[in-house]
């Protein structure tokens, strides 16, 4: 696309020529990957990248993890950031997304903190949907995300000078973690499985993130 990430528009609101060509460039993208195919292996071993102290409650919960991300420096012209977030069960897919954060970011610790908060709705959601079909999780559901500094405040309830002015929604992904419904843990960037929902990604770069996200372990 040659509209960069930060522009103050979207192409479904300006028709234009960069418009035009974005959507091409999108068929094209979905024409030459028509290939590419979602299965359920029913692994339940746990991503590359996860802490090996982890895996035990990933594999008792059906192989479900969930991964959060968000950019920050590139917003758009109200100050909106991306974030994205991919959910996993039995070594696959079965939820994700990619947004503008409701918020105006100060630092990147807010910007993955409220976009891990973003993520838990679709965690509970998708909780409540496996405990009516008979596969509730038996341990909170564990959420990667690549910040330490956002998964600090998670866990640790009270106010300080850097969080004072959060805002009380993004507080959620504190709420969840106190009651054991998720449980935050750290990855390194090169294993966030959102990252590519969050950016715009160079085409070596993209191509690695694609085949990790579809990648059953």
């Amino acid at each position: 696309m040659s509209v960069e990430q930060g522009s103050d528009y979207t192409f479904m609101h300006h028709l234009n020529p960069d418009a035009y060509h974005a959507a091409i460039d999108l068929l094209l993208y979905v024409n030459h990957t028509k290939h590419y195919r979602l299965t359920f292996p029913g692994s339940v071993k746990p991503p590359a990248g996860v802490d090996p102290k982890h895996h035990s409650s990933i594999s008792t919960n059906c192989g479900l993890i969930a991964y959060s991300d968000s950019s920050w420096r590139n917003p758009d012209k109200l100050g909106f950031n991306m974030f994205g977030y991919v959910v996993y069960l039995y070594g696959a897919p079965i939820s994700f997304a990619a947004k503008r954060l409701k918020i105006v970011a100060l630092s990147s610790a807010e910007a993955e903190y409220a976009a891990a908060s973003y993520a838990c709705k679709e965690c509970q959601f998708v909780r409540k949907v496996l405990t009516d079909v008979g596969f509730g999780p038996k341990d909170p559901v564990a959420l990667a995300v690549d910040n330490q500094a956002a998964i600090k405040i998670a866990e640790n309830i009270g106010v300080t000078g850097r969080t004072k002015h959060f805002i009380d929604a993004i507080h959620y992904f504190r709420h969840l973690v106190d009651h054991r419904v998720v449980a935050p843990i750290f990855v390194r960037t090169d294993f966030q499985r959102a990252d590519g929902f969050t950016k715009s990604l160079e085409k070596g770069k993209f191509r690695i993130w694609t085949s990790m996200l579809l990648a059953t372990s």
